[in-house]
């Protein structure tokens, strides 16, 4: 038996630890599917024991689904009704940036992952015929975005902390402290984020890696259950000591199309 067995052992990093400042929400990867965001936010919005609660979304809110910008359209809405709802910048919203700042370098990336459903969402047909086209392309979205929206995405912070809890896209590395990060690990990751547990008691909440089975384990909360190829978007509420988890695989039910305005937050 070791002369010290607790010595070098490691807390477990179990349910009964989360301690964020206060309950809150997150939503996991919406991807462009705008009914199941409508529905989700509904579900939230209809928690009245829960009208304090901040709303965060953990980025790669649009790409691969039908409807990017009504997704992007609601959110930028809800931005003055709903003061803590909360967009991280994930690694598909650094694609369209960088589209948006440099179309020849992030058309063949940003295309092929997405962005074509993206730009088709917004009425534009993609095309790489040229580096004239591609400038025009740009053009076209930035106009159908708008300076304010742009402005806005631009302005979408890399993590959000809430006690002992981060929350971020992809993930954190942990070898490095929450202030240190590369913003390129935030949003897209890497190994060690996901084998190594971090040693700080910190949790890492974050969506990016599509898992079969949402939740807590090895002290990171994973919410992404690839609604774009599922049709379930994950959505996590969290309180000292406690997460639910609600799946929402249906359409908000007084819009399948288009949701009416939420009630103010």
């Amino acid at each position: 038996m070791p002369l010290f067995p607790r010595l070098f052992r490691t807390k477990p990093l179990t349910e009964s630890a989360l301690a964020p400042q206060k309950p809150f929400f997150a939503i996991g990867d919406v991807h462009g599917c705008a009914d199941r965001l409508d529905a989700a936010l509904g579900w939230i919005a209809a928690r009245p024991e829960d009208a304090e609660a901040p709303v965060v979304l953990l980025g790669d809110c649009i790409d691969r689904g039908p409807n990017s910008a009504a997704v992007l359209r609601r959110l930028f809405s809800l931005r003055t009704a709903w003061p803590d709802l909360i967009c991280l910048r994930g690694n598909h919203e650094e694609m369209l940036l960088g589209f948006l700042d440099d179309p020849v370098q992030y058309a063949p990336m940003w295309l092929g992952a997405g962005g074509a459903e993206t730009l088709q969402s917004f009425g534009l047909t993609p095309t790489t015929n040229s580096e004239d086209a591609l400038y025009d392309l740009r053009d076209a979205l930035a106009q159908a975005m708008g300076v304010e929206m742009i402005q806005w995405m631009l302005d979408w912070p890399w993590l959000w902390q809430s006690g002992n809890i981060i929350a971020v896209h992809a993930g954190l590395d942990p070898a490095q402290s929450p202030d240190a990060q590369d913003p390129a690990v935030l949003t897209w990751g890497n190994a060690d984020c996901y084998d190594i547990r971090r040693k700080d008691g910190l949790f890492v909440l974050h969506g990016h890696l599509i898992v079969d089975r949402t939740g807590l384990i090895n002290g990171r909360i994973a919410i992404d259950s690839g609604v774009y190829a599922t049709g379930a978007l994950t959505v996590a509420r969290i309180e000292a000591g406690g997460l639910t988890l609600k799946t929402i695989d249906q359409p908000h039910p007084d819009a399948p199309q288009t949701a009416p305005p939420l009630p103010a937050k």
